[in-house]
C-alpha cells in the first residue's frame, strides 16, 4: 500500500515537544527577544525539520494593507470563552459601538490568528482585549498599546486595566442579603469563570463582609462543565439542610441563571427574606425571572468605552505610567430607586 504523507505539524505540536507554551513558539518563529536565543534556534530547527508552516488567514474585504493590521485597533477575541458567554459578548459590542463612535479604524482579530501569524500586529495602532486572554496570551502583544477590560488574571504588567472594582462588588452582595435579614448564606462560584476562588476580590468582599457580620457562609462550587443532575443534587441537600431559607449570591449571571433554573425545576419560589439569589453582572440573561432577580451591576459597556477612550489617549502618551481603572459597582433591585 502506497505510503500516506505525515499531517502537517502544527504549533501546538512543536510547543508540547518542547514542554512550551504556544504563544512562546509563536514568539521564537517571530524571532521575538522575549524568548531566549537558545529556545528560538530550537524551535527553528523542529519547525524547519517538519517542514513547518505558518498558517495563513485570507483577507478580509476592507481591511489594511495585506498581511498587516495597519493604522487600525486589533480588538482581540480570546479563546477561553464562547460567544454565548453574555458579558464577553457585552464587552465586545461596547467596545466597538464606542470605537463606531470615536470613528477609529479597528478589526476583530481571533487570537488563533495573530498566535499563527503574528507579524499582523507590526503596524497596528493599539490592542484592545478582555478576560478571554489569558497572560501568557498577552504576551504576543508586547511593545504595543494595550488595553484589557475585565480580566482579573493579568497584573503588573505593559498594560492598562480596565474592570470594575471587585471587592465593592462582593460587599454590595452582602449588603443586601444582610438587609434582607438573612441568617444563612450561600456563595456559588465556579471555574473558569471565578478566578482563584480563594483570594478572588467579588468574593472575598462578601466573605469579609459576612464576617463581620458573624453570618454563616456556605460556599458552593459549580464548575462550568458539570452537570445539572450534579449541580441540582449538591443545590437540593443545600436547600433542604436550611430548610429552604437562604440567602444566595451567585459570582456571575451565567451561575445565576443556572440557580434560578434549578430552583424552577425543584418546584421552589424565591420570596423576599426567605429564599433570595442575588447576582453581579446584569446582562441581559436574567430579564426574564419573575420576580426579578437583584444585581450588583458592574456598568461593563461604561467600563468597556473607558477603555477605548484610555486606549486612544495611551497611544498619544506611550511613556505614561501604566494604569488600573476601578469603576465602582451599582445595586439594581427592581423597583426600587
Amino acid at each position: 500500500m502506497a505510503g500516506k504523507a505525515s499531517p502537517a505539524m502544527k504549533m501546538a505540536d512543536i510547543a508540547e515537544q518542547l514542554g512550551i507554551s504556544t504563544v512562546a513558539v509563536s514568539l521564537a518563529l517571530r524571532g521575538s527577544p522575549q524568548v531566549s536565543k537558545e529556545l528560538r534556534s530550537r524551535v527553528a530547527r523542529i519547525a524547519a525539520e517538519h517542514g513547518f508552516r505558518t498558517r495563513r488567514y485570507p483577507q478580509r474585504r476592507g481591511s489594511s494593507a495585506a498581511g498587516t493590521l495597519q493604522g487600525r485597533i486589533a480588538v482581540v477575541k480570546g479563546s477561553y470563552f464562547s460567544d454565548s458567554d453574555p458579558v464577553a459578548a457585552l464587552i465586545r459590542s461596547s467596545v466597538l459601538q464606542r470605537l463606531n463612535e470615536r470613528k477609529v479604524p479597528f478589526e476583530v482579530v481571533p487570537f488563533e490568528r495573530l498566535e499563527a501569524e503574528p507579524a499582523l500586529l507590526d503596524d497596528c495602532r493599539g490592542i484592545l482585549s478582555d478576560y478571554s486572554c489569558k497572560p501568557e496570551q498577552c504576551r504576543l502583544f508586547a511593545g504595543h498599546p494595550h488595553a484589557s477590560v475585565m480580566n482579573e488574571e493579568l497584573g503588573i504588567g505593559p498594560w492598562d486595566l480596565y474592570k470594575a472594582n471587585d471587592l465593592q462588588a462582593g460587599e454590595l452582595a452582602a449588603e443586601y442579603l444582610i438587609g434582607r435579614g438573612f441568617a444563612q448564606t450561600l456563595l456559588v462560584y465556579g471555574e473558569p469563570m471565578s478566578f482563584r476562588p480563594e483570594t478572588n476580590p467579588r468574593l472575598q468582599g462578601f466573605r469579609n463582609r459576612m464576617k463581620t457580620e458573624r453570618i454563616p457562609v456556605t460556599e458552593l462550587r459549580c464548575d462550568y462543565a458539570e452537570s445539572s443532575g450534579s449541580v441540582t443534587g449538591r443545590f437540593k441537600a443545600l436547600l433542604d439542610r436550611f430548610g429552604n431559607r437562604l440567602g444566595i449570591f451567585a459570582f456571575n449571571d451565567l451561575l445565576a441563571y443556572r440557580i434560578c433554573l434549578t430552583l424552577d425545576f425543584l418546584g421552589l419560589v424565591r420570596r423576599p427574606g426567605e429564599l433570595e439569589i442575588i447576582s453581579c453582572d446584569n446582562t441581559f440573561l436574567l430579564k426574564g425571572f419573575n420576580p426579578p432577580v437583584p444585581e450588583v451591576d458592574l456598568h461593563i459597556q461604561e467600563i468597556a468605552s473607558r477603555a477605548v477612550d484610555g486606549l486612544l489617549w495611551r497611544i498619544e502618551n506611550p511613556s505614561a505610567c501604566a494604569a488600573d481603572l476601578l469603576v465602582r459597582p451599582g445595586l439594581v433591585v427592581a423597583g426600587e430607586e
